[in-house]
Formats: structure tokens, C-alpha cells, sequence
């Protein structure tokens, strides 16, 4: 396995924690099996691999599966309108399109698909929000991948959310685009910005540090990895806006989280205007990172990381993934801690 492939891994299916019970939303649609009916037009519906006691607008038959819509979530209220009939599945892709008011073409039918395949809370605006994204130049594997990766983990859907969980799946090596970074910095109509010489000394350092003829990387050594692991995500600033929050509640005046690699990135760009677009991958790839870091509200804990490393002339990256689950108070048990390189 290259070391890129690692990151896709966690987009798969199984490797994603999910919520017994999802939240459902008013508008989502959903495909489920009435179980058992009850008084009051109430009833006990299945919708994949949980149950919930719904009241519905139309009487229906126990034991039939639909397509319902959310009408109404708040509570215990959880109400459910039918909007396609067992009779119409064939044909539900059209018919939910139609409830949608959107066009029935082949994109929007395999997006649609995609989403109701994995029981995604698919709701109107959201599935025409994801299918502009999408269309947008965005490789569709990957962007279907970072949908699912949103709402499995309950993630903001946002745009920035999605271009960056797409940018971390870039098969170009992190080494290269840091390569083509000190390129582009090194051209001589930018000299005169302030925040390009220390950027330019910054990557530097990152690509120094991780080479092996540096004498700094040691894998013989556990202890040396951890503080190389150490250094390089300072360097980098993926743990910038922590480093912020804590620097400002302590009241200090020291501007050092702003002396790594993200915030001299994100002033570079405001700086180069125009020209800093090109930067603005390379951003969103460590955003997207930081998103797949980890799940604070998860038992089970996973960071996954790409380093830049060389080995004389062969350049690329490491990619690093550790797991580890949390006690009851908190702490990472180092009895279920993992760690693994590629």
C-alpha cells in the first residue's frame, strides 16, 4: 500500500463511527419498512438498521416498505409523509427528483443513489448544494467520498468543509507541493512581501527536518519519532487554532503560534492577493487533516498523518496512523494505543 492510500481508508464505510440512532431532519428523506401499526395513525417504522415510532399521514399497510420525508422531528413528534409508494420504486429516483423540483439527469440520479444507498440524510437543499459541489471540477470519488466522511461524522456542511476532505485525498505527495511551494516563493516579484522570507526559511526547515541524510530522523528510535511527529506538526500548524485559544487565555502577548507554517500560509495568500489562489490547495489540504485528525466525542481515537521525508533522492511522505480508545475519565489508555507507517 502507497502512502496515500491510507487516507481514502478513512472514507470507507466501515472505518466511520456512526450514531445508533442519526438525527433526522425535517425534509430528509428516507426508505423504511412499516413493522407494526398502532393507535392514532402512529407506527413502528425501520429505517435501516434502527427503529423509531413515527405518526403518519396516510394510512399504510404493516410489513410494506416506502419512501417517506420528514415532516416534522422535533421530540417525541417524529412525523413521516409517504412519497413513494411500494407500487412506484421502480421509479422512485424520478419521483423523489420531482418532490425536489430538480431535473432527472443521469448526474443527479447517481448522486442521488449514492445517497440514499448509504442512508444519508438527504433533505433538498443539501442534495442541491452537494450536486453544485460536485459539478464543480471536484473528481467525483473523491467528492462523494468527503460527502459521506460530513455526515457520518457530523461534520459542518459547508463548502470549505468539502474542499477541504477532498484536497486531503491529493495523490500528489505533500513533499512535492511544499517542492513547488518554495519554487513559487522563490520568484523575485514577491521578495519584497514580509511574510514571504520567513514562509520560505519555514519550509525549508520542514524539508530539512525530514530527511533522512539530516540525521534528525531516526525509526530505530521510539522516542525520536514521537518528537520528530512533534516537531513537524507544530512546524506545520495543525495544532494552530488550539495553540491561539490557549496562548489567549493565558493572556501572553508572544506571537508564536503565528510563526508556523498554516498562519504565515493564510497571510501569504492575503498578501500575494490574486496569486495567492495557487496556495489555497495546499491550505485546504492541511485543513482537511485537521478535520481528519481525530473525533474529540469519539471512544475511540485516530490521527492519521502525511510527513514530507526523503531518503537521499527519493522524496515523498510517510503517512503515520495512530488509534487509541479513551478511558472513562477522558484519558488516552495506552493498553488500546496503536501506531502505524507506511
Amino acid at each position: 500500500m502507497s502512502p496515500i492510500q491510507m487516507l481514502p481508508l478513512l472514507f470507507q464505510k466501515d472505518s466511520i463511527p456512526k450514531a445508533e440512532v442519526p438525527p433526522l431532519r425535517t425534509g430528509q428523506v428516507l426508505f423504511g419498512r412499516v413493522e407494526e401499526l398502532y393507535h392514532n395513525e402512529t407506527a413502528l417504522v425501520r429505517l435501516g438498521n434502527f427503529q423509531v415510532q413515527a405518526q403518519l399521514q396516510a394510512p399504510l399497510a404493516a410489513g410494506s416498505s416506502y419512501w417517506f420525508q420528514v415532516q416534522s422531528s422535533g421530540g417525541d413528534d417524529l412525523q413521516l409523509r409517504v412519497i413513494v409508494k411500494p407500487e412506484q420504486n421502480k421509479r422512485a429516483a424520478e419521483s423523489i427528483l420531482r418532490q425536489f423540483q430538480l431535473p432527472d439527469t443521469k448526474s443527479n440520479r447517481q448522486l442521488l443513489h449514492f445517497f440514499l444507498e448509504r442512508n444519508l440524510p438527504i433533505t433538498p437543499d443539501t442534495f442541491k448544494q452537494a450536486a453544485e459541489w460536485i459539478g464543480s471540477k471536484t473528481d467525483p470519488t473523491k467528492g462523494l467520498n468527503a460527502l459521506e466522511f460530513i455526515f457520518n461524522r457530523n461534520l459542518p456542511f459547508t463548502k470549505e468543509t468539502f474542499q477541504a476532505l477532498v484536497a486531503v485525498q491529493e495523490s500528489t505527495s505533500f513533499f512535492q507541493e511544499l517542492k513547488q511551494l518554495q519554487q513559487f516563493l522563490a520568484e523575485p516579484q514577491f521578495a519584497s512581501l514580509k511574510t514571504i522570507a520567513p514562509l520560505k526559511q519555514l519550509v525549508a526547515d520542514i524539508l530539512r527536518d525530514g530527511s533522512a541524510d539530516s540525521g534528525i530522523v531516526r525509526f530505530d528510535s521510539g522516542e525520536a519519532v514521537k518528537q520528530l511527529l512533534q516537531e513537524i506538526i507544530h512546524k506545520l500548524g495543525l495544532t494552530y487554532e488550539k495553540e491561539v485559544g490557549v496562548w489567549s487565555l493565558a493572556g501572553k502577548d508572544s506571537m508564536k503560534p503565528l510563526d508556523t507554517f498554516k498562519p504565515l500560509l493564510m497571510s501569504a495568500m492575503a498578501e500575494l492577493g490574486a496569486a495567492g489562489e495557487k496556495l489555497e490547495p495546499l491550505l485546504q489540504r492541511l485543513t482537511g487533516m485537521q478535520i481528519i485528525a481525530q473525533d474529540p466525542a469519539a471512544p475511540m481515537q485516530q490521527l492519521v498523518m502525511q510527513l514530507p521525508i526523503s531518503f537521499g533522492h527519493a522524496q515523498s511522505d510517510v503517512t503515520i496512523q495512530w488509534n487509541g480508545r479513551k478511558k472513562d475519565n477522558g484519558q488516552i489508555d495506552p493498553i488500546f494505543a496503536g501506531f502505524y507507517s507506511i
